[in-house]
């Protein structure tokens, strides 16, 4: 038998293969002492494999795995092919499987030796809740997350370039470069596909913890199957945004924009004053908002936004400041080059994801 292990945020991954089929997904808490590493090509493929997944870089797996015509592999088949993203009710595997036999469906998800290749995370009860899972209903919740965020990224945005002259500036500012001690410069950011998608998104992101806002983020596009219109989301009812933890304020404020008769798409041929006067008649956008959506959804180049306590927080470490007043502000903005974007980007994720907290 071949084996070989991935380090994941549950876990360590052990991987075993036969010379021509992979034949065991387990999740462990520590490799054993005793364990031999022995990865023949689909160990080392399944690793590679699994790696962009949970990265968020995988569509489908592609492994030898080997099934024979018993009802227990025909309904791992099917779930094997089930596209990602996708979520299935034991009633509805078991009718692929042109049986009737749910409970049958249930052993063999439970004996499954192969689970997340064999997804049987998507697996769900008929009322739309997730349902047991042999590692945890949270570490289930979390893969069909990131399914749905692979998705969203997939099919909602783009990747934008910074251009060469914004990267040059970035890494040779004497203070920004600071940064580049404990993290690689961020070249690269989202891009929504539209505008309205794109205002509907920053609304949702007021007020509230990043992970938070992130997480409703993505079910909401689910919620939309990954296509946010105005017509679409006019049908939609309250419940449904409740559902996935949007309400108050910002339930209202998305109505509001839903509402109201601005041409979104057509707000990219304006300057950026004329942008802030149409979205700002709208209740519930405000200076914060029109900023996100002047670098989320028109890739304007000299965004950064004194309203945004991440990058006041940033600014504040790199500076060694205690305060910034906005002539303060001001005034180290004015050494980007109105490059201000690519600072923005590279701000959030040294505050965000701890870097400043190596220095």
């Amino acid at each position: 038998m071949y084996k070989g292990y991935l380090e994941i945020k549950y876990g360590i991954i052990e991987i075993t293969a036969e010379e021509k089929y992979l034949t065991g997904i387990t999740i462990i808490k520590t490799i054993p002492g005793d364990s031999s590493i022995n990865e023949n090509k689909i160990v080392k493929e399944a690793k590679k494999q699994l790696k962009e997944y949970f990265d968020g870089k995988l569509d489908k797996f592609n492994l030898p795995i080997y099934f024979d015509n018993s009802f227990k592999s025909r309904v791992l088949k099917s779930l094997y092919e089930t596209p990602t993203g996708d979520v299935l009710t034991y009633k509805t595997l078991a009718e692929m499987n042109d049986s009737k036999a749910h409970r049958a469906v249930g052993t063999a998800m439970a004996t499954n030796k192969i689970p997340i290749i064999i997804p049987c995370h998507r697996v769900i009860k008929s009322d739309g809740s997730v349902g047991n899972y042999y590692y945890g209903s949270k570490m289930k919740e979390d893969l069909l997350l990131l399914e749905a965020e692979y998705l969203f990224l997939k099919k909602c945005t783009k990747v934008e370039n910074f251009s060469k002259n914004e990267q040059n500036m970035l890494i040779s500012h004497p203070t920004l470069k600071k940064m580049f001690d404990v993290m690689k410069p961020i070249k690269n950011y989202i891009h929504y596909n539209t505008i309205f998608s794109c205002v509907i998104s920053q609304i949702i992101y007021q007020q509230i913890a990043y992970k938070t806002a992130k997480k409703q983020e993505i079910l909401f596009y689910k919620l939309c199957n990954y296509e946010v219109t105005k017509e679409k989301l006019m049908k939609m009812d309250d419940k449904e945004f409740k559902k996935i933890g949007i309400s108050g304020f910002r339930l209202k404020y998305i109505r509001n924009a839903i509402n109201s008769d601005v041409d979104f798409e057509k707000l990219s041929e304006y300057s950026d004053e004329k942008i802030y006067e149409i979205l700002t008649s709208i209740k519930g956008i405000g200076t914060w908002t029109v900023e996100m959506v002047l670098l989320f959804g028109m890739s304007r180049s000299h965004v950064i936004s004194y309203k945004d306590l991440i990058i006041i927080n940033g600014l504040k470490q790199l500076y060694k400041l205690e305060n910034i007043s906005l002539s303060k502000f001001n005034e180290i903005v004015s050494t980007f080059n109105g490059f201000e974007s690519i600072v923005s980007i590279n701000l959030w994720s040294y505050i965000e994801k701890g870097y400043y907290k190596k220095h």
